[in-house]
């Protein structure tokens, strides 16, 4: 199942600094979309999460992975949950991020993207 794949390329396009990648896996014209993030005290919208990924793009050396994966899948709608673990920075300073998520897909034009993203960093990994 392609929504397997979206978690993928999504760590693929931070790795690769590519913005637009990391875009074209949300569902960024439905009017439905939206993320909630730790950082972000409202609701985030598309124009907001577009400047997020202009900023993961531009991480120096990032490594992004998720772990303790779960899928949960119907026919129009699929569910992970997981935790979220982004190093970035020079190995002076390399920092990690850590996060706990769930993502809501749904298939657009016979591809996976990403409907609603919440993300809660977890205490002590910031």
């Amino acid at each position: 199942m392609d929504a397997f794949q979206v978690l993928r390329r999504v760590a693929e396009a931070i790795h690769g600094h590519d913005a637009q990648a990391l875009l074209e896996e949300f569902a960024l014209d439905d009017p439905r979309f939206s993320v909630f993030e730790t950082s972000a005290p409202y609701r985030m919208s598309a124009e907001d999460i577009r400047g997020t990924a202009d900023v993961l793009a531009a991480l120096r050396d990032p490594d992004m992975r998720f772990d303790d994966v779960r899928f949960d899948c119907a026919d129009a709608v699929a569910i992970a949950t997981g935790y979220q673990v982004l190093r970035a920075g020079a190995k002076e300073i390399r920092r990690r991020y850590s996060s706990r998520f769930s993502l809501v897909m749904i298939p657009i034009n016979g591809k996976w993207k990403i409907l609603h993203a919440h993300f809660s960093a977890i205490p002590g990994t910031r």
